[in-house]
């Protein structure tokens, strides 16, 4: 081999070392290209997930709240169903109604209402609920029933009116307890009146119960007691003196009961303190411990039986 023929083979070799490089960063770059898109494209695909999951919230909040409208509790006074479709009662002279826009519904139901005077009542549990006409204005009607120990107590009531263009609900009087939050309550009385009915049942039956257990213990365990039972109000303080001679060391105990939330029916707190009698210190702190044990976990009439 001449000089010339070696020299030629050297660059040869060389050019084809340097293709071979080049190659290999072309290559390289492509596949760094197509892993920053491939990442790319992943937190596209979470972006949208994210926005389909938060669309999915929104929809069902809002078939919650088409659920539980006004229009939805009343419309069984003023619609008839044929065939599967919903319609204007024959009553009415009215073609239909339209189903997906509830601030519709619920104005074509009550003015129907208004224009024909009727009367529906549909029961709900422990309530009934009415429309009636006042002059020119639909006012509705709500009825508690109250119960105790399966025993029916007394009812109380409500009267909504409605807006002038018959799209809300506002209230016009009731016969409610004073202490219960009314006003944080009926916040969402346009939003879901179901569960606003449902709301004010709890309180009252939780109010009743307190009530019927105080009057019980002051009725049917008087023996037992010195002096009469006091309560606040709304029954969320209930004091007493009991006297327990069933120890062997006769003495008698101020207690105190605690209701933290209007809608309980057991206390949250119960505070005893000896008042008279000769017992011991540790004697008297064991049977504190067990008064306030046996008050927290019965009804108190309930409780007072066990502890004479």
């Amino acid at each position: 081999m001449t000089m010339e023929q070696g020299v030629l083979s050297i660059q040869r070799l060389n050019k084809g070392a340097l293709q071979t490089l080049q190659q290999l960063e072309d290559t390289a770059e492509k596949v760094s290209d197509s892993e920053e898109n491939h990442v790319k494209h992943q937190q596209h695909l979470n972006a949208l997930q994210k926005a389909v999951q938060a669309l999915q919230i929104k929809r069902d909040q809002l078939k919650k709240d088409l659920q539980n409208t006004p229009w939805k509790v009343l419309r069984s006074s003023v619609l008839d169903e044929k065939d599967g479709q919903l319609c204007m009662s024959s009553r009415s002279d009215r073609t239909g109604i339209n189903e997906e826009s509830i601030q519709e519904a619920l104005s074509a139901a009550l003015k129907v209402k208004a224009q024909h005077t009727l009367t529906h009542t549909c029961r709900l549990t422990g309530c009934s609920v009415t429309s009636v006409m006042k002059g020119k204005h639909k006012h509705i009607r709500i009825c508690w029933d109250t119960f105790s120990n399966r025993q029916y107590c007394e009812p109380y009531y409500m009267e909504l009116q409605t807006s002038r263009n018959h799209n809300s609900l506002s209230i016009s009087r009731h016969s409610l307890p004073y202490f219960l939050p009314i006003n944080s309550m009926s916040q969402d009385l346009n939003n879901d009146i179901t569960g606003f009915v449902n709301c004010v049942k709890d309180y009252l039956n939780a109010y009743i119960s307190r009530r019927q257990q105080a009057f019980t213990l002051q009725n049917q365990h008087n023996t037992i007691l010195d002096g009469e039972v006091h309560t606040s109000a709304s029954f969320d303080n209930i004091t007493f003196d009991l006297k327990l001679t069933n120890q062997s060391e006769p003495c008698t105990a101020s207690i105190a009961l605690v209701f933290d939330n209007l809608l309980l029916t057991s206390p949250s707190r119960v505070f005893v303190r000896i008042k008279d009698g000769d017992i011991s210190r540790s004697a008297s702190r064991k049977l504190c411990n067990h008064l306030q044990s046996v008050l927290a976990a019965h009804p108190l009439h309930i409780a007072v039986d066990k502890l004479k």
